[in-house]
């Protein structure tokens, strides 16, 4: 028995259009930019995020700093981190 072969379609597209988002864009609030990421959304449900600039540039490297920082914290025995916080976490109404 020999299996069933579908019919191919004569021309495939391998691409696909993706929109570039500017994420410093959607930060300033621009009505155009959040148009477009809007429709990228629903119509597509995929964009490529453009992190190009200064200021995306600067945050990417605030979050790098960041990291360190809680690698730095979380990485201390946990007794340490209690007794740093203790006034801090305390529950409220207390």
């Amino acid at each position: 028995m020999s299996a069933a072969r579908l019919p191919r379609p004569k021309e495939i597209n391998n691409t696909a259009e993706l929109q570039s988002i500017s994420f410093s864009k959607i930060l300033s609030k621009d009505i155009s930019e959040i148009g477009r990421l809007t429709l990228a959304c629903e119509v597509f449900g995929v964009f490529y995020l453009d992190l190009t600039d200064r200021t995306c540039s600067k945050m990417i490297d605030d979050l790098h700093q960041l990291q360190q920082i809680m690698t730095g914290w979380f990485s201390q025995p946990t007794e340490k981190k209690i007794k740093e916080t203790e006034n801090v976490s305390m529950p409220m109404g207390q």
